[in-house]
């Protein structure tokens, strides 16, 4: 058995339902996908910043690909967390091409998705990266794969995002 682990963002009124039922990915379809990009850019008024950068067409684009509405994973458990905290990326990435503040970002996605969580589970296979999941689980993580779910502390800084700024020189 591999121990992997998935940062997701869940309501706590969900995280014993996630335990019992399974989990699976945001959006099924990737109309449901496209609707909730136009949602968030709707709600922070981005459209006209998104068509002068071109951003709104590939995140579209990035919507409509049947891969990106599967389960991915990772073997270590930072960037478990890190992933959490920007998760669903879709929306995450759109909103940031939209010139959002990273505040409001995360305030958004806490609202709109729940608070940033882990999820540990184990699967019956070696895979030697996270796509591999997929053929495994696809869509859904079943309940008795499930080993964990606990909340991310956010008050810890994100070692992910403060690498990225130590590389480009802005801290």
């Amino acid at each position: 058995m591999k121990v992997m682990y998935r940062g997701v963002r869940l309501r706590e009124s969900n995280v014993d339902w996630v335990r019992k039922n399974g989990m699976e990915y945001y959006w099924k379809e990737p109309e449901q996908a496209i609707n909730h990009v136009f949602n968030a850019i709707e709600h922070f008024k981005i459209m006209k910043i998104l068509v002068r950068n071109g951003m709104l067409k590939c995140r579209i684009l990035e919507g409509a690909k049947l891969g990106r509405l599967q389960i991915y994973g990772s073997e270590e458990k930072y960037l478990a967390e890190s992933y959490a905290r920007r998760t669903p990326e879709l929306i995450d990435i759109t909103l940031e091409n939209g010139l959002i503040d990273k505040d409001r970002i995360i305030e958004y996605l806490d609202n709109r998705y729940g608070l940033p969580h882990v999820v540990t589970f184990c699967i019956d296979a070696e895979p030697t990266y996270s796509t591999e999941i997929n053929k495994i689980c696809g869509h859904f993580i079943p309940p008795e794969f499930i080993t964990d779910i606990e909340p991310v502390d956010m008050t810890k800084e994100d070692p992910l995002y403060t690498q990225s700024r130590l590389k480009v020189g802005q801290i």
